[in-house]
């Protein structure tokens, strides 16, 4: 049984003996912060990645804010889907030049409050780039870096259609 697996089950035996659980609880969240560290250590200093590299982590996956800051004081981005979770990002701390917003399905107001806020943004799809090119025609200070960043990030999101029904 690999060590890190052994340590979370132990953790979790403690937290039923300490009576953590009940048939009350809803829901719980062990994180196992020896392990975060360890994975974040080998990213930024063992697997060869430029160090230029933002490695982020997706704050739908760690939505606790104390969770957020371990990650954060490590160097570490944070990676978000939705509004909610950008506001979460940039509430823990994060500088916007460290935080990618990714939504899917990015509204009008969307877009304007993330480039607003300063964050790199990745567009997804034609209708993404046609709300973004609009808005910014309407209001071009948005493409402006905010103070101490170098530039305002703009990405576009690339899926090449693969598969048995792609045309070569």
């Amino acid at each position: 049984m690999h060590a890190s697996h052994s340590r979370r089950c132990a953790a979790l035996a403690v937290a039923v003996q300490q009576g953590l659980f009940t048939d009350d609880s809803l829901s719980a969240m062990l994180m196992d912060l020896d392990q975060i560290d360890a994975v974040v250590t080998h990213i930024q200093s063992e697997a060869g990645y430029p160090a230029s590299s933002l490695h982020t982590v997706a704050v739908k996956a760690n939505p606790v804010g104390k969770v957020l800051q371990v990650f954060k004081d490590r160097g570490m981005g944070a990676e978000a889907a939705s509004l909610g979770e950008l506001a979460q990002a940039l509430h823990v701390g994060f500088t916007p030049d460290k935080i990618v917003f990714d939504s899917p399905a990015k509204t009008l107001a969307e877009l304007r409050y993330a480039l607003q806020a300063g964050v790199a943004v990745n567009l997804d799809n034609f209708q993404e780039l046609s709300r973004t090119a609009a808005l910014t025609k309407e209001q071009p200070e948005l493409l402006q870096p905010p103070a101490g960043q170098e530039q305002q990030l703009i990405g576009l999101r690339i899926n090449p259609q693969v598969g048995e029904l792609a045309q070569p």
